[in-house]
């Protein structure tokens, strides 16, 4: 559709710098790749760096890793496994997607946890689940205390991820029906991150908004899902804390949603970005 549509696209290009007219309105930006720097006019652009990089530099208001609660949500490397017997699994009564459910995946991490299996004693699961005929994405494990905009800690953070990833493929091997020649296919190219900077936009949405299933007059799209945050470590007052808040908060029941506004894209008073 990109194509179609005459865009020209660059990969491996990342913007350094931006240009504004000294208000709100972005003029430029200066780009880096292979061939060097180049500056770049626009009428109109999008930040979708995931980090926020693009408003920052322009001078955007924004909320940095951890600035609200002095914690940060931790990051999770995922990996691709193959070889995977899921009717072998199915007939153990293994559930196909076992991300935060207590079924069997979760009831045999908690006895692998117990057993002192792992570098950290995470008792909450995220899973494996099933994404082809002998194929698996595993979303396990954490990595506490990253923050996505330090080098040091993305450098570290997916060092310890790719450990973190082999000690959960051998508990999914010895632990897990089905999972017996299970072997890893890859890890992921880039560390899973939970939080990291975020835009003040023009609107932020809150718990209340979630609560009172609020509709908007300029809402881009309307969801479901529950408030998704994970534990800021495995300690098991932290586990504690996070199964009693994830209770108090609930979820919507089915056929209910609330509205995603199009002012949470919008960086607070600017006119093109």
């Amino acid at each position: 559709m990109v194509c179609a549509a005459g865009v020209e696209v660059w990969f491996f290009t990342r913007v350094i710098d931006v240009e504004t007219d000294g208000e709100k309105t972005v003029k430029g930006v200066v780009t880096n790749n292979i061939e060097g720097s180049m500056y770049v006019r626009g009428k109109m652009f999008i930040d979708a760096t995931g980090d926020a990089a693009l408003a920052k530099l322009a001078g955007a208001a924004c909320r940095e890793p951890g600035e609200d609660t002095e914690v940060l949500m931790p990051s999770t490397l995922c990996a691709l496994l193959g070889g995977v017997d899921w009717q072998a699994a199915a007939d153990a009564g293994v559930e196909l997607v076992g991300y935060n459910t207590p079924g069997y995946q979760h009831a045999r991490l908690l006895d692998a946890v117990d057993a002192g299996f792992f570098t950290q004693p995470d008792r909450h699961l995220l899973g494996v689940g099933k994404t082809g005929h002998s194929l698996a994405c595993m979303n396990a494990g954490h990595v506490f205390g990253l923050n996505s905009l330090r080098r040091a800690d993305l450098t570290n953070g997916m060092m310890l991820g790719r450990k973190i990833v082999q000690e959960y493929l051998a508990f999914y091997k010895q632990y897990v029906p089905g999972f017996a020649k299970a072997e890893l296919v890859t890890t992921g190219t880039l560390m899973g991150v939970r939080e990291s900077r975020r835009i003040v936009g023009e609107y932020e949405p809150n718990v209340q908004d979630y609560l009172a299933k609020r509709q908007f007059p300029d809402q881009i799209g309307v969801f479901n899902k529950f408030i998704d945050i994970h534990p800021y470590s495995c300690t098991e007052e932290e586990i504690a804390r996070f199964n009693q808040k994830a209770f108090d908060t609930g979820r919507l029941p089915v056929g209910t949603y609330f509205g995603i506004p199009y002012g949470i894209l919008v960086p607070r008073g600017f006119a093109n970005l």
